[in-house]
């Protein structure tokens, strides 16, 4: 499995996309060689742990927005995470893996796998949730001015 590499102004170079399968309409997922990158704002010390809907960021892109109980010290909210993921996937804890963000709210996540396959995975699991009709805006608040609806993993 390739990992990104970062330069020495922080950028995160992710490594080559595959053009060739379409991510879900303005989807948090990205495919690449070996998996397929998922875009993450989380909120640790949440009230429980919840997958609350899409957020917009600055860079006009869309993320995950997710809320988990665990604080932000030694990993723990991180790995809350990625077992909230993979348990909402249906996929194997060891197949996903923080690639950038460690420190910071906004995370990038790799899914290991085909990439074909796993987009099209991921992009019905937004549609079974609902998700991909839960925008958020920048604050997390969907359209109407509710909070995001919470699914649970």
């Amino acid at each position: 499995m390739s990992r990104c590499s970062i330069d020495a102004r922080g950028s995160v170079d992710a490594g080559p996309t595959l053009s060739s399968t379409p991510p879900h309409p303005a989807s948090p997922f990205r495919p690449v060689a070996d998996g397929v990158r998922i875009a993450v704002r989380l909120s640790p010390k949440a009230a429980r742990n919840r997958i609350q809907g899409l957020i917009a960021e600055a860079d006009g892109g869309l993320a995950l927005k997710i809320g988990v109980t665990a604080a932000p010290e030694r990993g723990k909210a991180n790995a809350a995470l990625i077992d909230l993921l993979a348990e909402s996937w249906g996929v194997a804890r060891r197949d996903v893996t923080l690639v950038a963000g460690p420190t910071d709210r906004r995370k990038t996540l790799h899914l290991a796998g085909e990439p074909a396959a796993l987009v099209k995975h991921l992009s019905a699991w937004l549609d079974r949730t609902g998700l991909d009709r839960a925008r958020l805006d920048r604050t997390g608040r969907d359209r109407t001015g509710r909070e995001g609806h919470g699914l649970h993993g």
